[in-house]
């Protein structure tokens, strides 16, 4: 009877230990997937017109910002204006 009883814990823990065995192969495999992706490109190339004018805009802003606050000179501000809006 002792051996039976035996057996049968026995039997309880290598099902416990398969068990767990495949809880680990599946995390790990979840794992693994998620570390195979690459991260996300910037969309700025991507961008609706008014994105790419508005972003224009703050740029000439910086740069009349710049020439008010005599941090460039005139010939300096109309090179990079010319730069920016690729005249």
């Amino acid at each position: 009877m002792q051996c039976i009883a035996a057996l049968l814990v026995i039997g309880i823990i290598f099902q416990q230990i398969i068990y767990l065995q495949s809880i680990q192969k599946s995390k790990l495999k979840e794992k693994s997937i998620l570390d195979d992706l690459s991260p996300l490109e910037p969309l700025e190339n991507m961008g609706h017109k008014n994105s790419t004018e508005s972003n224009l805009e703050v740029k000439l802003s910086e740069l009349k910002s710049l020439r008010d606050k005599e941090l460039i000179s005139e010939g300096e501000f109309k090179k990079m204006r010319e730069k920016l809006l690729e005249i």
